[in-house]
């Protein structure tokens, strides 16, 4: 999504990684998601998890208590073809008040239907670029880090 990403210092790729945790868990489909402070929870949409770590929902700006992790959603996916059969049958049925489409719905249906969605904990720096501040914010720590010592 357009108002954050992750970075890793370690020249790793957040995308490999889910790639093979999804391929050892034997999972459908993953998800990244990054540790916040549990202050602010209530201003994302948090991860929640099952028992066994895999995806169960997302709670967009959930209440104290009302979720078991930290984990804001990266917006980082790995999905099979067939998912976008449930995105197909989402843009024919589902719509916001606010006339957008939401992939957590399709995701949700994908796991309604039997899949499994892992879940990985981001290991990159979270940047989050959504209001003018938190972008330059985020440039701005971007450039420090990448600058030749």
């Amino acid at each position: 999504m357009g108002d954050q990403t992750l970075y890793r210092l370690d020249g790793g790729s957040e995308m490999a990684d889910l790639i093979k945790l999804v391929e050892d868990t034997n999972s459908d489909a993953g998800l990244v998601g990054n540790p916040i402070p549990w202050e602010q929870i209530g201003n994302f949409g948090i991860v929640e998890k099952d028992d066994r770590g895999f995806y169960k929902r997302i709670v967009e700006h959930p209440r104290d208590g009302e979720v078991n992790t930290n984990l804001n959603n990266s917006s980082i996916y790995l999905f099979p073809g067939t998912f976008f059969d449930l995105l197909d049958k989402q843009v024919d049925e589902k719509r916001t008040s606010q006339g957008e489409y939401l992939i957590i719905d399709s995701v949700n249906d994908l796991v309604n239907q039997g899949g499994k969605v892992c879940v990985r904990e981001a290991t990159g720096e979270y940047l989050e670029c959504g209001s003018l501040g938190n972008w330059v914010k985020s440039n701005n720590w971007l450039f420090e880090q990448t600058q030749i010592k």
